[in-house]
């Protein structure tokens, strides 16, 4: 507790960084009509009236952050912080994690579908072009165990959604190292049914040409129908493809590189049925991921490939009943996955998963109690339970709410650890199960001042089964159960919102040991934080905003952290006749900082310029 008190006086004396960001335009004001919902129960909690810790940024924010995928939008959430599977550009494979947690810790959903593939567990965002995305929610720890597995928090990616008084947008830009792009998003009602169609597309050879090259085709569909005073309908499809390029690797691995391929479609549909004292949604699912990775040398050409490609069909039934004393949401769910796949896991597997789960939350006044669990049974790793409990507490003389909550949570290996085998080196392990985790959080978010809010999270997650490479007695590899982690530290939010001036910054501090042997593990950043400062001067918009991280790498591995990444996001609209006009320019690593420069993979990307012209109507 000595500790969680200190990083609570190390996060006020951090927030002194702040950010400027106007409202664009008045459409932008339109598009927020609607009160957002947090779905950490997956039925729908109003903002401010959850217990779990749910953070978001929404369209508006992300639009002006110079971020061109989603996975450049979450490096600003607190508690976030992004793996890169290689390169560091625009739509690179990237990974999020939440409070300390693994990657594949980290479960990543689509409009609630399943996102992260089966064999690694690791949810490629970088994909998701920015253009696309109405909002991201990010529930912290393990109090979403509605969802399922989870150990530090989850992600879920909204796509754009129709309703009313939102703007049509067409775009095209273009910049540096052959970059091309568009993007398109319309909408169109007819009665009571609206549907949102957008489409993406950018190309580029990157920095080191063909070694760094992009490409990624992009298309949303999304409908909503109200079908009677009873009964709506939401669908919604996507789909991504493309490719890029890791770079050339350094040390003995010079000369080496990869270009990596993904094609993701997917798609759903929900039906909500009023009954009375009693909602339901009945909702199905498909998604299908293709990846292949093509290793290359500079002079051999072509050295080698792995391909795996994952096929999920699954869906849930959930009811939302008001029993007087309490609310009540209970539902269950399931989903049957095939992973076909070649490389270090060279097979073909399918597994099934169902689990039933329920949660009660009752208002007292000022104080929200909310309680639930869930049961899941698994193909291959059996059965297991989750339960969270957490209390929200408004202060009546002062506008500040007090947050606790406790949670047990869980994580599914990934197929890859379970059958993974090398000939002389690696073998599979068939006992291998799930990771167990308690979590804990306490936080206080504050309104001191009309537009200014302060939110503040500390957490301590004791993990227990965790999987680590190990070595039997014959000398051969395999993942086992057989470490205890502990996580523990404090996220932070800043934000002044009022007049047409926001103002945030965002701060994450923590440390993840070994339990056994009291060590520190390294590779997940100490600290992250950022900041920005932007300004509306009648048409124009400037905003420049910047990260840093200490990633807490071993010396040997040369990391290049504890800078400053700074970008840069301008933008001059025109007003004609309800209609926009905008120009926009994007520049990222603005002063052509190297961060995180690994020895081996080229994890820092130089500057990159590009810019945009817009049309809204």
């Amino acid at each position: 507790m000595k500790r969680l008190a200190g990083y609570f006086v190390t996060v006020v004396l951090t927030l002194v960084w702040v950010q400027v960001a106007p409202v664009w335009a008045s459409e932008e004001q339109e598009m927020e009509l609607e009160a957002v919902v947090v779905t950490a129960d997956r039925w729908g909690e109003d903002e401010g009236k959850e217990t779990d810790r749910v953070t978001t940024i929404k369209k508006k924010e992300i639009l002006q952050l110079p971020a061109r995928d989603a996975g450049e939008a979450l490096n600003y959430m607190p508690g976030v912080v992004m793996g890169r599977g290689g390169g560091g550009g625009v739509n690179s494979p990237v990974f999020p994690s939440v409070q300390g947690a693994e990657y594949y810790q980290t479960p990543v959903y689509l409009n609630g579908i399943p996102f992260s593939d089966l064999s690694s567990g690791l949810g490629n965002i970088g994909q998701i072009p920015a253009e696309m995305i109405d909002r991201i929610e990010v529930v912290h720890g393990a109090g979403g165990m509605e969802w399922g597995a989870t150990q530090g928090g989850l992600i879920n990616v909204i796509l754009n959604e129709p309703y009313k008084g939102r703007k049509n947008t067409v775009l095209v830009g273009g910049g540096q190292h052959g970059t091309v792009y568009g993007a398109v998003d319309v909408q169109h009602w007819m009665g009571d049914v609206g549907v949102v169609i957008g489409g993406g597309y950018r190309t580029g050879h990157g920095p080191e040409e063909h070694t760094t090259e992009v490409d990624n085709t992009s298309g949303t569909v999304g409908v909503k129908a109200l079908l009677s005073d009873k009964m709506k309908l939401s669908a919604n499809a996507y789909t991504f493809q493309g490719k890029t390029g890791t770079g050339e690797y350094r040390g003995d691995l010079a000369g080496y590189y990869e270009i990596y391929e993904y094609a993701t479609t997917g798609g759903g549909a929900t039906l909500e049925v009023d009954l009375g004292s009693v909602d339901i949604r009945i909702t199905g699912y498909t998604h299908s991921y293709d990846g292949l990775t093509d290793q290359f040398m500079l002079e051999e050409g072509h050295v080698g490939d792995s391909d795996w490609k994952d096929n999920i069909t699954g869906g849930s039934a959930i009811a939302h009943a008001e029993l007087g004393f309490a609310t009540l949401v209970a539902g269950a769910d399931a989903k049957n996955g095939k992973l076909e796949s070649s490389g270090l896991v060279d097979d073909s597997y399918t597994i099934s998963q169902y689990g039933a789960f329920a949660s009660l939350s009752r208002e007292m006044g000022p104080v929200i109690i909310q309680g639930g669990g869930r049961w899941s049974s698994e193909d291959y790793f059996g059965t297991f339970t989750a339960g969270n409990l957490g209390v929200r507490y408004a202060m009546e003389a002062a506008p500040v709410d007090l947050k606790l909550s406790v949670a047990r949570g869980y994580t599914n290996p990934p197929l890859s650890f379970r059958f993974l085998e090398i000939p002389d080196y690696w073998v599979a392990n068939p006992d291998l199960t799930v990771e167990k985790v308690m979590t804990y959080q306490v936080g206080i978010v504050a309104r001191p001042a009309n537009g200014l809010t302060l939110d503040v999270n500390g957490f301590f997650a004791n993990l227990t089964d965790a999987i680590g490479a190990d070595v039997r007695e014959d000398g051969l590899y395999h993942y086992r159960n057989f470490q205890k982690v502990e996580r523990s530290g404090v996220e932070a939010e800043i934000r002044y919102e009022k007049d047409g001036i926001v103002l945030f910054a965002s701060t994450l501090s923590q440390t993840i040991k070994d339990k056994e042997t009291g060590d520190t593990i390294h590779g997940k950043p100490k600290a992250a934080h950022s900041f920005g400062a932007g300004y509306m001067l009648g048409h124009l918009f400037v905003q420049v905003s910047g990260l840093w991280r200490d990633w807490n790498e071993f010396p040997e591995n040369e990391p290049k952290d504890k800078v400053w990444v700074l970008g840069l996001k301008a933008h001059y609209g025109i007003h004609l006749k309800g209609k926009e006009v905008g120009i926009s320019l994007t520049v990222n690593n603005l002063t052509d900082a190297e961060y995180y420069n690994h020895h081996l993979l080229p994890e820092s990307h130089p500057r990159d310029i590009e810019g945009a012209i817009e049309y809204s109507f």
